[in-house]
């Protein structure tokens, strides 16, 4: 094992036998307060399978045997070496798999690669050489294409001082957790065990000179759209002092921070050992590429690291093994338990800005025997007050209170009765009208000469003179959401010193639920993916499911810190460049603004501008001349125009020239000369409502107007676009709903000034 230093991001101080509930989220005895469809439900009765599969736990762990475990430790010593370049390193991944099959384990087999190693570590040089994953597995009888994984690495080092080409013993990293691994194995393969999912037993090459071999097995899932319910990682696990408490690390990852607690659970039911709980998505194992592949993942570690860590006495003698006899029990009981039951429900909370309703959406569960999923409801997290089940992976709470922050998780359930995790996510029902104008938010303070807010905010106000606006001060606020952004159809974010710690950063989800609805937005920031994602190592590559590839069309953003911008050179469609203000510079930079992104558009985006200077592209000044800096993405539900540069920094006639046509052109935005009056506005009446087939329009305004009416389902989806040609002399028109399936839709008329929208129920 590599012990790098490492990152924690969350650390839970709770211990497990405190923060259970709230971390494993167990079956509490709900009420039952809702219908799916029309017809009432139930909850399935729990049958035997989870006592069942408590007493087999139980007469498995006793199985467990610490001479096993020093014996398999014991002959992995006495390779003398297992260093993944030693001319060996295929003769210990053999004896592995003859172990493996003299425990009946015939699939056992070796899973060849190809790794470039580097040696001595740290060194920038690469060997490439052969690799030996072993795997052993035991089919699945309800769900065999489903896998959950139990593994560690064989290889071992001695660094920085000795020779692993002479001596790596590697008793405790990692002979320790390989002997766990085979120990679990052998006891399933004794029992008898036919588990309902595959359980995969792994032996792990290379992971000391760069986590090789648990990376290809990834990799070989993932080719293979492998569905992988659980990793459990095993590294160092036979250090403990006996003067003092026996304590495991149990290393959890964010987003899988249940199947910690499985683990922990596992530990406080079967054994002595107490676990210390830590969600620090650790890189230094075998676990980190499951991880990154959005594989749920845990991984157990001793508490006190050896203080023969990768010497040449790392050797059995200088072991506990009946600590790590615990450790083994733990880590089978844990993976017996999570082969039992659903894997969490990867769902979303959708708002679709009714006010009154929240939309649960997820992917359906790979398991074949799912009974359906619960859904529960409540006020504070873990604690649910109603509890709903659906065969659907959809589920709509309506009838709920605006404004009021309520908890839902989603679970699944199979047709035994248990129980998945549940997954929980937490939003306000919020009516969006975006019919307000413009929002133009300040997510900064300060500029490069330290200008007041105040003459920041003027000159962005100036910029969009012509329209009605609105100004939030996000920076000072430190907070903004969908009830702030949803008023209004369209916004202009700016950041306009690169060292600020944006809101945007931190409330990007609720950003989302805004485009989502069909909002448009124009960002002018400093570094968007420092403002965006906080990230400052460059090139980012921007992947399917990043808020800059979906959302800003983008697919990567590189930075020269040396690099200097004078100009944004318009491009086809643009009227003309956008020029560097000389009295917001510095002479020291003449003239120039540092530290200003490019940008690489997916093929759907526009190019607006691009990276303009005073300097040679063969100079480090120049690096970046003619790369994007400014992007739009005019998706049909929603539309965003990024600029890597701050708009304020910009000769002013140019930009507000530049922002009246995004606004007008791109986001359908209408100059607005006068402030108007509620009693001026469009009225619209809808009738029946609720409706059937179909409906009756009645349109009003102060003055003539071209109208369009467009039908909005309650996703955010549009249903029906209606010309302005649709609305007869008076107003009035017919709209046939034949087809639509009942539930929940928004009309909306847009006139050139203004949007109204009216809810309206359909019924069957």
């Amino acid at each position: 094992m590599k012990r790098l230093s490492v990152f924690f991001i969350l650390v839970f101080t709770a211990c497990f036998s405190g923060a259970q509930e709230s971390v494993l989220f167990p079956l509490p005895d709900l009420p039952f307060s809702g219908k799916t469809g029309e017809k009432a439900f139930t909850l399935l009765p729990q049958n035997t399978r989870t006592a069942v599969t408590d007493s087999l736990i139980q007469v498995c762990i006793a199985e467990v045997n610490p001479d096993s475990i020093v014996s398999y430790m014991q002959h992995l010593e006495n390779f003398v070496t297992r260093f993944a370049l030693a001319g060996n390193r295929k003769a210990v991944a053999l004896w592995i798999q003859q172990k493996f099959m003299s425990f009946g384990y015939l699939n056992a087999r070796l899973d060849s690669f190809e790794a470039a190693c580097q040696w001595p570590l740290f060194s920038g040089q690469y060997d490439t050489v052969w690799q030996y994953n072993v795997l052993a597995s035991v089919e699945g009888s309800v769900n065999p294409a489903i896998t959950c994984i139990a593994g560690g690495h064989y290889d071992a080092i001695v660094f920085p001082v000795g020779d692993p080409f002479v001596q790596a013993p590697g008793a405790d990293d990692n002979a320790s957790s390989t002997a766990a691994v085979m120990e679990i194995a052998r006891i399933l393969k004794l029992k008898d065990i036919v588990p309902d999912v595959t359980l995969v037993f792994a032996a792990w090459a290379a992971e000391e000179p760069g986590i090789h071999g648990s990376a290809h097995h990834v990799s070989s899932c993932l080719q293979n759209n492998i569905p992988v319910k659980a990793y459990f990682n095993l590294d160092m696990i036979s250090n403990q002092p006996d003067s003092t408490p026996w304590r495991v690390n149990v290393n959890m990852y964010q987003g899988h921070e249940w199947l910690g607690s499985i683990a922990g659970n596992a530990l406080q039911t079967y054994t002595q050992v107490t676990p210390m709980p830590a969600v620090n998505n650790s890189f230094s194992s075998d676990s980190y590429p499951f991880y990154l592949a959005g594989y749920p993942c845990v991984y157990f570690s001793e508490y006190h690291i050896s203080p023969n860590y990768h010497k040449v006495t790392d050797l059995v003698a200088n072991c506990n093994i009946p600590y790590c006899t615990e450790i083994t029990r733990a880590a089978l009981a844990a993976m017996l338990k999570t082969s039992t039951m659903p894997m969490p429900v990867q769902y979303e909370l959708f708002n679709p800005g009714t006010g009154i309703s929240l939309i649960a959406k997820w992917k359906p569960n790979p398991e074949t025997d799912l009974a359906g999923y619960q859904v529960r409801l409540g006020t504070a997290s873990g604690n649910y007050t109603q509890l709903y089940f659906t065969t659907d992976t959809t589920y709509n709470l309506s009838g709920l209170s605006s404004d009021t922050l309520y908890y839902v998780a989603v679970s699944a359930i199979n047709l035994q009765g248990t129980e998945g995790p549940l997954t929980e996510h937490a939003d306000s029902p919020v009516e969006v009208l975006m019919n307000q104008g413009i929002l133009i938010v300040d997510d900064s303070e300060g500029t490069i000469l330290n200008s007041s807010d105040s003459i920041v905010d003027a000159y962005y106000e100036n910029l969009l003179a012509a329209f009605t606006t609105t100004q939030y001060d996000a920076f000072m606020a430190q907070e903004i959401g969908l009830a702030d952004l949803g008023k209004y159809s369209a916004i202009l974010w700016h950041v306009n010193k690169a060292t600020s710690i944006t809101v945007l950063n931190r409330f990007l989800p609720e950003v989302v639920k805004y485009l989502k609805l069909g909002g448009k937005i124009l960002f002018s920031l400093y570094q968007p993916e420092r403002a965006i994602h906080k990230l400052t190592a460059y090139p980012v590559n921007c992947t399917e499911g990043s808020f800059f590839r979906d959302y800003l069309g983008i697919t990567c953003s590189d930075l020269r810190y040396e690099s200097r911008f004078n100009r944004a050179v318009a491009q086809t469609g643009i009227p003309a460049d956008l020029q560097v203000d000389s009295t917001k510079t510095l002479a020291t930079y003449n003239y120039h603004l540092t530290y200003i992104e490019s940008t690489y558009p997916a093929d759907e985006s526009q190019i607006l501008f691009t990276y303009g200077t005073a300097y040679d592209t063969a100079t480090i000044y120049g690096a970046q001349s003619g790369k994007a800096v400014a992007v739009a993405s005019l998706n049909q539900d929603w539309k965003t125009v990024t600029l890597s540069f701050p708009l304020y920094y910009m000769q002013f006639q140019e930009a507000k020239a530049f922002v009246e046509m995004v606004m007008t052109d791109f986001f359908g935005q209408s100059p607005a000369a006068t402030p108007v009056t509620e009693s001026q506005q469009l009225q619209l009446r809808v009738w029946p409502n609720p409706a059937g087939e179909q409906i009756s329009v009645a349109i009003s305004s102060p003055e003539p107007c071209r109208l369009s009416l467009e039908l909005y389902n309650h996703l955010g989806e549009r249903c029906k676009s209606l010309p302005a040609e649709t609305l007869n002399e008076s107003g009035r028109c017919t709209i046939n709903l034949t087809g639509l399936p009942a539930g929940l839709y928004f009309l909306r008329a847009n006139s050139e000034e203004f949007i109204v929208s009216q809810k309206i129920m359909l019924i069957p």
